[in-house]
């Protein structure tokens, strides 16, 4: 099935090349992206993820480009290549949200790598859990929101009690 996906998408790409339309051309990446990454290709998702961030910057869609940014530390983090001691897009997508993006939107963003961080705490994905707990906490703290921040520090706290109990 995802390979039929595959092709719908690429026709759907064609069409927004065609009718030079460079957001739907991103929207369609963003999907071909995350096939990438079910496919085991964090390498390819990563790489189309940052290219497709940069197309939703240059067509003026900052909350596409921020959607792309999530995406992308998820994917990063998922492959092991963030690490809870680095940064990670914080600031960017902080930038945003106080300059002319959305505080609810980017906090939306930090609930993706929340909910992301769960699936990989359950895999045993520790190192890569501890990352985006902390990204998250992080992300929503900045934002002020010290109320969603209390999830992930509330998992955070079960990540370490499971390792604890080993």
């Amino acid at each position: 099935q995802r390979a039929e996906a595959a092709q719908h998408y690429l026709a759907s790409r064609a069409a927004f090349a065609r009718a030079d339309a460079p957001r739907g051309i991103a929207a369609v990446d963003l999907r071909l992206a995350w096939l990438n990454r079910l496919d085991g290709d964090p390498d390819a998702a990563a790489e189309l993820l940052r290219a497709t961030a940069e197309r939703f910057g240059q067509a003026g869609d900052g909350a596409g480009a921020v959607l792309a940014i999530t995406h992308r530390v998820v994917t990063e983090i998922a492959a092991g290549r963030l690490a809870a001691s680095r940064p990670g897009p914080v600031a960017e997508i902080v930038d945003w949200a106080r300059g002319s993006g959305s505080r609810s939107y980017a906090l939306g963003c930090a609930g993706i790598m929340h909910a992301a961080v769960c699936t990989l705490r359950d895999d045993g994905a520790v190192e890569a859990g501890l990352a985006a707990f902390d990204l998250a906490r992080r992300l929503m703290r900045a934002l002020d929101d010290r109320h969603a921040e209390l999830g992930p520090i509330s998992d955070l706290g079960e990540l370490y009690d499971r390792l604890n109990s080993r």
